[in-house]
């Protein structure tokens, strides 16, 4: 399997929606266009990170290696 998606609208006035998704195997899904920020808080190979993605003017592909997790914040 390729990942493990899940998604839904937020509680919160100040966020959309919020991920999570774990690769189950090397995966690159595509970043769609967005005007939206995205805060992205991920572990890959036990070590946390966290980033801040602005609006993206193109869409692209971003490489995620097995194992990986994520949840990102869809502002």
């Amino acid at each position: 399997m390729a990942s493990t998606f899940e998604s839904r609208g937020s509680d919160s006035a100040y966020i959309e929606a919020v991920w999570r998704d774990h690769a189950g195997s090397n995966y690159a899904p595509i970043c769609p266009a967005s005007n939206h920020w995205h805060l992205l808080f991920m572990k890959r190979d036990g070590k946390p990170t966290v980033s801040i993605e602005g609006p993206l003017t193109r869409s692209k592909s971003v490489r995620q290696d097995e194992g990986a997790e994520w949840f990102w914040c869809h502002v």
